[in-house]
């Protein structure tokens, strides 16, 4: 079974999270970018207006991976204006049709992630599984543990 799993982060604890699930699992780890800058307030502020647009940018994943050859997919991203960052949406709407199983975790510090994940089926595509890890709820290991246990089936 191979297991894929892909980060996108602004600040770096998108990318930890993804660590750690690689760690448990010998899951294989990419990062999705695209070629915006979101650092700072300004970046901050356009993210939030492309993230509540949906506007699509171009992503990019490091090390450059072919998704159809992966088993499972895991993504992991922060949540910006109730809405995944516009690189990994951008990366669903490209990636979709190559994905057998996807594994959806969205970040946030105090909102969870119910209307954000509906918006997702809605406009791009469905999320066979969803962990919402929020900061406020310290429930980012039983959310962990939920997605480790789930990538093992």
């Amino acid at each position: 079974m191979k297991i894929l799993v892909l980060y996108f982060t602004r600040t770096g604890s998108c990318k930890l999270i993804a660590e750690k699930v690689c760690e448990k699992t010998g899951a294989t780890l990419a990062e999705i970018s695209d070629d915006k800058n979101w650092q700072g307030i300004w970046g901050f502020l356009k993210g939030g207006y492309y993230s509540s647009r949906m506007k699509s940018t171009e992503p990019i994943i490091t090390p450059n991976v072919e998704v159809s050859d992966y088993d499972k997919i895991v993504v992991i991203s922060p949540m910006w204006a109730s809405n995944a960052a516009p690189a990994v949406f951008s990366f669903l709407s490209n990636e979709k049709m190559k994905i057998k199983e996807l594994h959806f975790v969205i970040k946030s510090e105090g909102a969870p992630a119910d209307s954000t994940f509906a918006k997702l089926e809605e406009k791009i595509c469905k999320l066979d599984f969803k962990y919402s890890i929020v900061t406020r709820l310290a429930n980012e290991e039983t959310e962990l543990n939920r997605l480790i246990e789930a990538l093992k089936d």
